[in-house]
């Protein structure tokens, strides 16, 4: 008997086996690293939605905060515009108190319409001309007379001179006629009209 036939034999596996031990590990192996891509793909669109998420909430900010700085400077430009307005009536009313004088002047000679008719036509007419030039100058600087009869008799725009007893109802508490012009620039009174005021008579009275 020779020496290599005393040497222990060791049974090899059959081949089908090996070959299912080898293909058993390379599935195993490829199972891991799909789960591995899959996880990592699904941190990275996790992380991409929460940076889109603050993006949309931080564009949201700055737009809210440019709108309200932009409503903020209208509000601005408003009111410095209405602070103008205020201070160019303020100016105009002071203006035109001061020539109220004047106006009166002309009204007083126009009301005497005998008197005005015997002057000389040419220098009426001349006064006339000047008067008209005046009234034009206040209707462009916004100037409105306050001198309408007829109508309600209001604290604001009126100051009642002298009360008339009417019997008419429908007349109670109204404008009779106008004693002395007033004048408005908007909503500020230069000077309330002086005016005469129907009051409804009492029964003592009637």
């Amino acid at each position: 008997m020779s020496k290599d036939d005393k040497k222990p034999q060791i049974d090899s596996p059959p081949e089908e086996e090996i070959i299912q031990e080898e293909d058993v590990s390379f599935v195993e192996e490829d199972d891991s690293e799909t789960d591995s891509f899959g996880s990592s793909a699904s941190e990275k669109v996790k992380k991409l939605k929460q940076e889109l998420s603050e993006s949309k909430k931080e564009r949201a900010e700055y737009l809210a905060g440019w709108q309200k700085s932009r409503a903020e400077y209208a509000n601005l430009k408003k009111e410095e515009e209405s602070k103008r307005s205020g201070l160019k009536q303020l100016y105009v009313s002071e203006c035109i108190e001061d020539l109220l004088p004047t106006l009166d002047s002309f009204e007083m000679a126009f009301k005497n319409k005998e008197s005005w008719e015997k002057v000389d036509a040419t220098w009426r007419k001349g006064i006339e001309y000047i008067h008209q030039q005046f009234m034009t100058f206040l209707e462009n600087r916004n100037v409105q007379s306050i001198s309408e009869t007829g109508v309600p008799f209001e604290p604001r725009l009126h100051e009642a001179f002298e009360h008339i007893p009417v019997d008419d109802a429908g007349k109670d508490n109204t404008i009779e006629s106008i004693i002395q012009t007033g004048y408005k620039i908007g909503d500020r009174i230069i000077r309330p009209a002086k005016v005469k005021v129907y009051v409804l008579k009492t029964v003592e009275e009637k």
